[in-house]
């Protein structure tokens, strides 16, 4: 009999992990907690739920930390692979059992929520991932495994993750052995470099058209499909903004202005004298081009 292997999952990520160790036939003997997360738009709980009554694989679908730990405790695992969860989980509680997670960053960057969306909004060249071990503070356990990943100026959120996950499978691949030995040891974080990032909520992913059009693309691909994505409203009614680029010679006129239209495309005035040329959005979950649904110059958003 394998050792019990615990998967704490959620989002898409967290769906890929589960096929991988399904897929590794010597390591059968798992169990899967998840999350209610139904109201999230990255929402693949069904999913999950599906998939492992179809390979018969316990599952649970947790409500709380107290019931987490219950359900850990009960099953008592030799290790715990976690990915796409969003609190902390006091492992310091729960002898004998190594927790180890893969983390969107280059930790110790940008602890906490949303790294990824985080990095492309603030402009970063480069991101990676963290494979980690728990502790009872947030992502600051020793590091396991770390690979960095370019972000290219036309990167959107989407191509970040499908290089990401790539890289994640190739360090599974690579050391699956000793990483399910649970024997694995790692390296303390530094003290220096340490970042957070809150918490986000939908309302987060409105747009300043103040700020500066560098600023605002880098907004828009950072929050793009699988996320929520960027909105801007007009007339009250929330504009997801999809796919843009950057202009490269200064628009005067009101940040949020409609400037120009050309073909389907729209020019929005940004802030400091500058311009962002927005392709397609998403209306009441419809995909359009921008000149859609922006139609008139005479627009103020």
């Amino acid at each position: 009999m394998s050792k019990k292997i615990g998967l704490m999952i959620s989002k898409e990520g967290g769906y890929k992990l589960l096929e991988y160790f399904v897929n590794k036939k010597n390591y059968r003997n798992l169990f899967i907690i998840t999350i209610d997360d139904k109201n999230d738009s990255r929402s693949v709980k069904d999913k999950i739920i599906s998939f492992a009554e179809e390979n018969k694989i316990p599952f649970f679908i947790t409500k709380n930390k107290k019931e987490t730990i219950d359900i850990i405790n009960k099953e008592a695992p030799s290790l715990v692979l976690v990915h796409g969860w969003y609190t902390i989980i006091p492992v310091n509680n729960l002898k004998n059992i190594k927790f180890l997670g893969f983390h969107y960053s280059l930790l110790p960057a940008y602890r906490g929520n949303a790294p990824l969306v985080w990095s492309i909004i603030n402009g970063d060249k480069k991101t990676g991932i963290t494979l980690f071990e728990f502790n009872n503070e947030m992502d600051a356990g020793d590091i396991i495994y770390q690979a960095e990943i370019e972000i290219k100026e036309d990167d959107y959120i989407s191509d970040i993750l499908r290089r990401i996950e790539k890289k994640l499978f190739e360090i599974l691949n690579e050391n699956f052995e000793t990483i399910v030995s649970g024997k694995i040891t790692g390296k303390s974080q530094t003290k220096t470099g340490i970042s957070y990032c809150a918490k986000r909520i939908p309302a987060d992913g409105k747009i300043n058209w103040h700020l500066s059009a560098t600023k605002i693309y880098n907004f828009i691909r950072a929050q793009a499909p699988p996320y929520p994505g960027a909105f801007t409203l007009l007339n009250g009614e929330k504009i997801i903004i999809t796919k843009a680029e950057k202009m490269e010679v200064k628009y005067y006129g009101t940040p949020g202005q409609i400037a120009q239209k050309i073909g389907k495309n729209v020019i929005v005035i940004c802030g400091e004298n500058s311009a962002i040329l927005i392709k397609k959005v998403i209306k009441k979950g419809k995909e359009f081009s921008a000149s859609e649904i922006f139609d008139s110059i005479n627009i103020r958003l």
